[in-house]
């Protein structure tokens, strides 16, 4: 009986055992079932977005879903567990933004919130501070500025920067049309910088418009000091070679490693003068070859004169002549050759200037300028009969466009006050009070020749309009002018070309049949002086003037 209960215990405790574990299968088979769980409830994003993961726990099929187009889960759907991403676009608003995440089982549903900031107003400058050189050539003569931004601004540069340092192109402003910063290029050009004793700096400002408290960035730029260069044989050196590069002379022209004295197109005489450099304290009397004279021959620019021209303190010749970009680009002449106080005759010939600088007028020693073949579109007069000691002055062939036949009927296309220099002869050139050589061929003048009375300018020893398209009479002053035989008139005066602006055909109603004198009373002389006046290595029948200076005497004996 003791054997038989010992067993009815037993017996009880496994089937109690038994239902313990049913019980306990029973429970863990249903949280399997109804869990659900996710990891996050809140996620934070920067202005600039980006992508974060977020952990569901569940057994069952779910759904993820925003409210918002500015970001995306994914996987949106599943059956359970999973890892979602959240990706988050960049904002474009200046304030915080927020969205939900709904994530939804057949047994219930958790939100995420979902906070982005956004961004703050700002002016960003990837490079504040810029170096340059203190030369480049015109094409290369610049840098660019990138600047990403969300809020509106101008671009401010001070009046006194910008004689060196301006932006290309004409946007000034920038007004974005989201708070997302968007980077924006600009690019500066910046001039030529001649002192050698310091750099120079100036900023560029982008300023916020707009607002009462702007914010602003500054791009701080320096310029390189020039090479220092004084004048002396050394530095007249430095400055040929300087200018030489600068032009792009074709073929590469003077060789550094050879004496001056072997370069061409270089007159070199002994000079007395005073040695001066200010940074060493030093004032002496020297005597040494320096450049009198000087010749640029065939070149490649874009600018006005080289700054370092200034620097050939004694020289008395200089010419410039045959710029290949000359019909293409217009220059404007600076002022650094007006500094060459020695200077007595000045060629910018075939360069394309169309402007000179009002400096000129104090040029008291010039006395011979040539500036044929440019781009002038009228007289400089305010300029020419102010030069007081002028007695040359070649100003022909100013034509930008060739082949105008009739000036009233220009072909389409063309702009009439663009094709070179029109107009009527002004008198007021023939008041400059020693003018000796005047050239005025081959323009597109028009008009009748000036009136002034008989005997006027008897010094006058050549004067040339040829190639215009002048008519009317030839005044009596011209026709009884003692030296008219001197100016090959019926070659280089009274033959004209086309027709003028109201359609009549050019050329003088009056042109004698033979010159009341033909002979020349300056023949003798000016053949006489013009050998005695020029070195041999100038007196040659080419199209280069001479480095001596006396251009009209050489080219009437080559009759030029």
């Amino acid at each position: 009986m003791k054997q038989f209960s010992k067993i009815k215990s037993v017996l009880m405790l496994l089937f109690i055992g038994s239902l313990v574990i049913l019980t306990s299968c029973k429970d863990s088979d249903d949280d399997k079932i109804t869990g659900f769980d996710v990891n996050e409830s809140e996620m934070i994003f920067t202005e600039n977005g980006g992508l974060q993961t977020f952990k569901i726990t569940t057994g069952y099929a779910w759904s993820a879903q925003s409210n918002a187009d500015w970001l995306m889960v994914s996987p949106a759907t599943g059956v359970g567990s999973a890892e979602c991403e959240v990706k988050v676009d960049s904002s474009y608003l200046y304030s915080e933004r927020k969205a939900q995440i709904l994530i939804e089982t057949e047994n219930g549903a958790k939100m995420i919130e979902i906070n982005q900031f956004g961004f703050e107003k700002a002016i960003r400058i990837e490079e504040p501070s810029v170096s340059i050189p203190h030369y480049k050539r015109l094409d290369e003569a610049f840098f660019e500025v990138n600047i990403s931004s969300n809020v509106a601004y101008e671009i401010i540069i001070s009046d006194e920067d910008q004689e060196w340092l301006t932006l290309d192109g004409d946007i000034t402003t920038y007004d974005p049309t989201t708070a997302t910063p968007r980077k924006q290029t600009y690019k500066f050009k910046y001039g030529v910088h001649s002192n050698f004793r310091q750099s120079r700096k100036g900023n560029i400002e982008f300023r916020q418009t707009g607002v009462a408290e702007p914010i602003s960035s500054i791009v701080e730029v320096e310029q390189n000091a020039a090479p220092k260069i004084v004048p002396s044989r050394a530095g007249d050196s430095l400055a040929l070679l300087a200018i030489q590069s600068q032009l792009q002379v074709y073929g590469g022209g003077w060789e550094s490693s050879r004496p001056m004295t072997h370069w061409d197109d270089i007159n070199l005489e002994s000079i007395d003068y005073v040695y001066y450099d200010e940074d060493l304290g030093i004032s002496k009397d020297t005597t040494e070859m320096r450049v009198t004279g000087a010749r640029f021959f065939f070149f490649f620019t874009e600018e006005s004169l080289p700054v370092e021209v200034k620097y050939l303190t004694e020289i008395e010749t200089l010419i410039f002549q045959g710029n290949a970009n000359r019909s293409r680009h217009t220059i404007d002449l600076g002022s650094e050759v007006t500094e060459l106080k020695n200077l007595k005759s000045l060629a910018i010939n075939g360069y394309g200037i169309k402007s000179l600088p009002k400096e000129m007028i104090e040029m008291d020693n010039l006395e011979e300028l040539s500036i044929y073949a440019n781009n002038f579109l009228e007289f400089p007069l305010d300029i020419i009969t102010k030069m007081k000691n002028l007695t040359y002055f070649d100003f022909s062939n100013q034509r930008i466009t060739e082949g105008i036949t009739s000036l009233a009927d220009i072909p389409a296309g063309y702009d009439p006050d663009n094709i070179g220099l029109r107009g009527t002869i002004p008198v007021e050139l023939f008041n400059m009070p020693k003018i000796e050589y005047l050239y005025l061929s081959h323009c597109y003048l028009e008009g009748e020749l000036p009136t002034l009375p008989v005997g006027s300018h008897p010094q006058l020893r050549r004067f040339t309009a040829n190639g215009n398209r002048l008519t009317g009479d030839i005044p009596e002053w011209i026709l009884q002018h003692e030296r008219l035989a001197c100016w090959d008139p019926y070659v280089l005066l009274f033959t004209q070309e086309g027709m003028d602006s109201q359609g009549n055909l050019a050329g003088f109603s009056n042109e004698p049949g033979r010159l009341p004198n033909p002979d020349c009373p300056d023949d003798e002389e000016d053949t006489k002086s013009y050998i005695m006046r020029s070195s041999g290595n100038d007196f040659k029948n080419d199209d280069k003037l001479p480095l001596t200076g006396n251009w009209g005497e050489y080219k009437i004996q080559f009759k030029k």
